[in-house]
């Protein structure tokens, strides 16, 4: 109702507002920010859930397909140079393209990296006779090392014509070696002695980089012995457990009395007794990287 004031002029009386609506919107209020908070909550729930359990598997599935490239890729460097090898022509270079790193998940991983090694100077594949009528040395790996953050770190390593997998399990020799023993007329060794040379280089990164690889020289050697010869062979490499297992693997033609192995920590010596021929070819490649 209205209220007449000492001038007679109306005046409007203030309406309060009903308790019932002002009630109704605190409760409204309330509902809403219950809900944005549970909203949230489901939205943490489900990001952690990928975190934790999906991002490990799709990244570690991402690495696993990356390792499997990369033999692939060391694969095709042992073709590019059998190949080089096999035309002669020095001349005439070859690119062998290596993928480097694993692309993360957007937001939730980083990218992984890889290191990719050319060095001349570590590791040596030496072959001699106890007649000294022979004694070859071939030297240099190319090598790659994996930073992987969710599969085992896995090492590539080219030597000597051979592609060994080095990972925290053991060491294995992936893709053979041009060594190959008959005992038929006599035992007849045939084998290849490749050497890396040129300039150390360490690529790190993610991107593709590319190895390019040159013949410098190639000559081959032919030996006989009538009353046979004794051949030791000594190799110096990181990767001793890889070399053991493929000669015993390569020597299971032979009896056990007609050659020994002994492994130390950082060689393996190979002996092997009346040997009736020997056909060698060694090998200087040059290999540079795309930078």
């Amino acid at each position: 109702m209205d209220k007449i004031n000492n001038n007679g002029i109306k005046r409007a009386s203030a309406r309060s507002i009903p308790s019932s609506i002002s009630l109704r919107k605190s409760k409204d209020g309330q509902a809403s920010a219950v809900g944005a908070m549970l909203a949230v909550v489901v939205v943490l729930t489900l990001l952690s859930v990928v975190t934790l359990y999906y991002v490990p598997e799709w990244m570690k599935e991402r690495e696993a397909n990356h390792m499997s490239t990369l033999l692939g890729e060391f694969g095709d460097l042992k073709k590019n140079i059998d190949s080089q090898i096999i035309n002669g022509d020095t001349t005439v270079e070859a690119s062998s393209p290596f993928v480097l790193g694993t692309e993360g998940i957007p937001v939730f991983t980083f990218t992984t990296q890889g290191t990719l090694t050319i060095d001349p100077y570590t590791c040596s594949f030496n072959i001699w006779d106890e007649g000294k009528t022979l004694n070859i040395t071939s030297m240099g790996i190319i090598k790659f090392s994996s930073s992987n953050q969710y599969y085992p770190q896995q090492s590539f390593i080219y030597m000597d014509g051979g592609v060994i997998v080095d990972q925290s399990g053991g060491e294995t020799m992936r893709i053979q070696p041009t060594f190959t023993v008959t005992n038929q007329s006599g035992i007849t060794i045939t084998t290849t002695l490749i050497s890396i040379c040129g300039e150390k280089k360490e690529l790190t990164g993610s991107r593709t980089e590319s190895i390019k690889t040159r013949l410098v020289c190639s000559q081959l050697k032919e030996f006989a012995w009538v009353d046979g010869e004794n051949i030791t062979v000594t190799i110096k490499s990181l990767y001793v457990d890889a070399w053991n297992n493929f000669f015993d693997s390569s020597l299971n033609v032979l009896n056990p009395t007609d050659y020994g192995i002994s492994k130390n920590p950082d060689n393996i010596v190979v002996e092997i007794y009346n040997v009736k021929s020997l056909s060698i070819r060694f090998v200087s490649i040059e290999a540079t990287t795309s930078r």
